[in-house]
């Protein structure tokens, strides 16, 4: 008898799943997920790169690592909606990019964030989580920065036609010693005041339209001895919003995180959309100064 109501109880906790779609979820508002609700989607981050989420001061010279490692994006099958995960524990996310997963997000936290639209869902352990698929295509989703919306929040778009804003320096040019301690660094880490994890680059298209590009100090590409391309390109990433409030920098309503340096599809060799009107050289013999530039209004 005993058996029989266990039976009876597994069958209707089956019926009683409801798989969501993205779509469904997103309505504006903050809640608890009901029982019995699993999402089916990519991932799109990697666990073994450094660079999903900024990691946050939690004081002046001190930083918490675990954030990055925390956070996961995963977006639907079609690639038109994407959502921020954030594991209790890092050791939870060991998922690769182009995994696809079903999750049973029961219980789980839905934080809804205004200014632009997006959706995190947190509380989410990695037993809940089944592996479907390894290496699955991550749909290709082309945008210019204009065109960018607050649906491509948390989903992995190519911007096209690309270049740095400044082409000198590294990708995160900042006074090293300020920075937390990593095997990058000139210094010995115990010279480090680790007051700040992430930095950003300017990237600008054609059009004029501009979204900066976020990468975490502990991108062990950020310093190539090479500095950043110099040519115009695609970069493709994950599309994020929010600030750096330890420099009071605010990003806008877009940004973007690169995954991998391979998601930086600009070449070396130089060119531009813009026509170099005047330029000029700081005062300590750098090889470049700035330069102003122009798209044929004067």
């Amino acid at each position: 008898m005993k058996k029989t109501i266990l039976a009876i109880m597994a069958l209707l906790a089956a019926f009683c799943t409801w798989a969501a779609d993205f779509e469904s979820l997103r309505k504006g508002k903050s809640m608890v997920v009901p029982e019995g609700t699993t999402i089916e989607g990519i991932i799109t981050s990697d666990y073994r790169q450094p660079n999903s989420e900024l990691n946050r001061n939690t004081g002046w010279n001190n930083v918490d690592l675990s954030l990055s490692h925390k956070t996961v994006y995963i977006e639907s099958i079609d690639g038109k909606f994407g959502f921020r995960l954030i594991f209790p524990i890092m050791y939870d996310n060991r998922f690769e990019a182009g995994t696809l997963v079903r999750i049973d997000i029961s219980g789980c936290q839905l934080t809804a964030e205004k200014g632009p639209e997006r959706y995190t869902i947190s509380g989410i352990s990695a037993k809940t989580v089944t592996v479907l698929e390894k290496n699955v295509p991550i749909p290709e989703k082309k945008r210019r920065v204009a065109e960018i919306c607050p649906e491509d929040i948390y989903t992995k778009v190519t911007l096209e036609g690309l270049e740095f804003l400044s082409k000198q320096g590294s990708f995160a040019n900042i006074y090293e010693r300020c920075a937390i301690g990593t095997p990058l660094n000139e210094n010995t880490i115990d010279s480090h005041l680790n007051a700040a994890d992430g930095w950003a680059q300017l990237l600008e298209d054609s059009d004029g339209s501009a979204i900066y590009m976020q990468v975490n100090f502990s991108c062990s590409w950020r310093r190539n001895n090479i500095g950043v391309p110099k040519g115009v390109g695609d970069v493709c990433g994950i599309i994020v919003t929010g600030d750096n409030r330890r420099y009071g920098i605010s990003f806008g309503p877009y940004s973007i995180r690169p995954i991998t340096f391979q998601d930086i599809r600009i070449p070396y060799e130089e060119s531009s959309s813009f026509t170099t009107v005047v330029s000029w050289r700081w005062d300590r013999n750098y090889y470049e100064g700035m330069s102003l530039r122009d798209a044929g209004f004067v």
